[in-house]
C-alpha cells in the first residue's frame, strides 16, 4: 500500500522509509498494515506444526533450516508483542465435564472486537495498482534514499 508524507509523520513513523518512484507517485511510502503480517505469520506457525505436509508445498520452506528458525522466531515474539499489547480482557469461567477430572474452560467468551471486515476495506483503498504486476517486487531506491546498516 501507498502512505501520504503526511500519514507517515502522523503515524509516527520514519521519513527515511522506502519511497515509490517518482512516477508511481510524489511522496507516496511503501508500507503493509500490520495485520496481515501478523496473519503471515500465524499461518507460517500453523504450517510448522504441520510441517511434513507443507515442506514441499510453501515457498517459505525453502530457506536454510537456520533462516526458517529465525523466521518462526521472528512470528513467535511478534505475536507475543501483538497479545500483550492487545491484551484480551475477556474472561473465561469453568464447567465441570463428565470426561474431564478438572474444570474445564469454557472458551465461548465474549470480545470486543474491531470490524476486520472494515480495516481490509481500508487496506483495499490504500493499494497500489501496478500497471507492471510481474516487477512488482523490483524496487528502485529512490535517489537519496536512506540506508541502514541492519534491519530496524
Amino acid at each position: 500500500m501507498a502512505l501520504t508524507k503526511d500519514q507517515v509523520t502522523k503515524s509516527k513513523l520514519r521519513l527515511d522509509s522506502v519511497r515509490y518512484p517518482p512516477e508511481i507517485g510524489e511522496d507516496l511510502y511503501m508500507a503493509s498494515p500490520e495485520v496481515t503480517h501478523q496473519l503471515h505469520c500465524l499461518n507460517f506457525l500453523r504450517k510448522a506444526t504441520y510441517g511434513e505436509y507443507y515442506k514441499d508445498k510453501s515457498g517459505e520452506w525453502t530457506d536454510s533450516p537456520a533462516t526458517t528458525r529465525i523466521h518462526l522466531d521472528h512470528c513467535i515474539e511478534m505475536l507475543r508483542q501483538v497479545l500483550m499489547c492487545n491484551a484480551d480482557a475477556g474472561v473465561l469461567t469453568m464447567n465441570w465435564v463428565e470426561s474431564h477430572s478438572q474444570p474445564y474452560p469454557n472458551f465461548n467468551t465474549w470480545h470486543k472486537c474491531r470490524n476486520f471486515d472494515s480495516v481490509m476495506d481500508w487496506v483495499r483503498g490504500s493499494a497500489l495498482q501496478l500497471e507492471n504486476s510481474e516487477n512488482a517486487t523490483v524496487w528502485p531506491q529512490v535517489p537519496g534514499s536512506v540506508v541502514l546498516a541492519r534491519p530496524p
